[in-house]
């Protein structure tokens, strides 16, 4: 987070960030801490719009403490849906919101890494104005009114559950909070992969849309039964909708026989109108997409890919394009499908920075020159930039930025040996 107008004249031209501070002692030194799978994933995953960026790291050679700096962001999505105090988000800003969400858990899929730990406390989201979204609903006309509301950056973080998906299990039985907890993993099954996030995604979007938890859960056994009452038992063939799906959560023969296995029993019910959950507002095509996220059977599920080539969201994204975050030159980007910038928006920026005399057609590690107007290459180099501007930081709440400057660089190496 820049900051901006209002900011005090010694913090013009830094960088707010969050310092996370490991409750562990880390007695072992560096070669203990790479051992963290938080810092391991973060190290691994590349550098993408829609998550978190880890800017330092270090550990302090005197009290063996493990110090995380990240970027700072304004709250999450659970504190977003509370302040809503039951007023719906604009369609266009829920469109918003999902796009960014598939587009950074694709991203950690495609690195070779699942998270393990989606709940709407861990999509950080800063809002930066407001803006007009054109309607989505399928009662929307071309004269419809827009729905003015606020503009949301989202981005993925706390990586301490993630695991690589060519690992081999048994995982822990404990994986997210209750509420957004996949099927097989209540059922205490040791073997799971990328569909728990799935699943996961599918609870925070009717949640996102209804203002409300949608299995909210007292215990393990509450938390079934709640799963069961809207999507039925997986027991039962119940036929398909009109797409030809199945209808409710769809049979799941190996879930019945892992249910058998820790002593339980599914209820034989039918599975309600999914439809009937949402308001009629509220696109079709994302209820769909919702219902095709909560299926028994993992191999069922959506994928990120999938979501993101959605029909849902092919129709609804290039209705709007609200503003991105604005960049260190104070400019500001856009968040649409493309990343997060057009080709033109990435040139406008070269420009800027060229005029300041930064090195923009090299790159910062290699020294090899390339055209950072190329999307493939662009996020890297955005995000690089950002990092070499946040050198001189504003630390909030654990450290001043003297004790950073003086600890972290020096700390990156084992035992803050230069």
């Amino acid at each position: 987070m820049q900051c901006g107008r209002g900011a005090r004249p010694e913090y013009a031209g830094k960088r707010l960030v969050a310092v996370k501070r490991m409750k562990k002692a880390w007695a072992g030194g560096w070669d203990e801490c790479k051992k963290l799978k938080e810092l391991e994933s973060l190290r691994a995953i590349p550098n993408h719009p829609n998550i978190i960026p880890l800017y330092d790291f270090f550990l302090l050679p005197e009290t063996k403490e493990l110090y995380f700096v990240f970027e700072s962001m304004e709250g999450n999505l659970y504190q977003l849906i509370k302040t809503r105090k039951g007023k719906p988000l604009a369609g266009g800003l829920v469109s918003s919101i999902f796009r960014q969400v598939v587009s950074g858990l694709h991203h950690i899929h495609a690195s070779g890494y699942f998270h393990r730990d989606m709940k709407p406390e861990n999509l950080l989201v800063t809002t930066t104005g407001l803006y007009d979204y054109r309607p989505v609903s399928p009662y929307a006309t071309p004269d419809s009114p827009p729905e003015s509301d606020v503009v949301v950056i989202v981005k993925l973080a706390d990586f301490g559950l993630a695991r690589e998906t060519k690992s081999k299990p048994p995982y822990t039985e404990y994986v997210s909070t209750r509420w957004y907890r996949a099927p097989e993993v209540l059922l205490k099954s040791r073997d799971y992969s990328n569909p728990v996030d799935m699943w996961a995604l599918g609870t925070i979007m009717a949640e996102l849309v209804n203002l409300r938890p949608l299995f909210p859960g007292q215990g393990e056994v509450d938390q079934v039964a709640r799963i069961c009452e809207l999507l039925g038992d997986p027991c039962r063939d119940y036929g398909v909708d009109h797409r030809g799906k199945p209808l409710g959560g769809g049979k799941w023969p190996r879930g019945v026989k892992m249910a058998r296995a820790v002593g339980f029993q599914f209820p034989e019910v039918p599975p309600r109108d999914f439809y009937s959950l949402f308001d009629p507002s509220v696109h079709v095509k994302l209820v769909e997409c919702i219902a095709d996220l909560l299926k028994y059977d993992p191999d069922q599920r959506l994928t990120s890919k999938q979501c993101l080539e959605h029909p849902y969201l092919l129709e609804t994204t290039p209705l709007n394009d609200p503003p991105g975050p604005p960049c260190v030159n104070g400019s500001t980007t856009s968040t649409n499908g493309n990343g997060g910038y057009t080709r033109s928006s990435r040139s406008r920026f070269v420009a800027d920075e060229q005029a300041e005399g930064n090195a923009v057609g090299v790159d910062l590690e290699s020294g090899e020159p390339f055209d950072p107007t190329v999307q493939g290459v662009w996020d890297n180099y955005r995000v690089k930039r950002q990092m070499l501007h946040s050198c001189s930081v504003i630390a909030v709440n654990l450290l001043s930025t003297d004790e950073i400057l003086r600890a972290g660089r020096s700390s990156l190496k084992p035992d803050g040996q230069q």
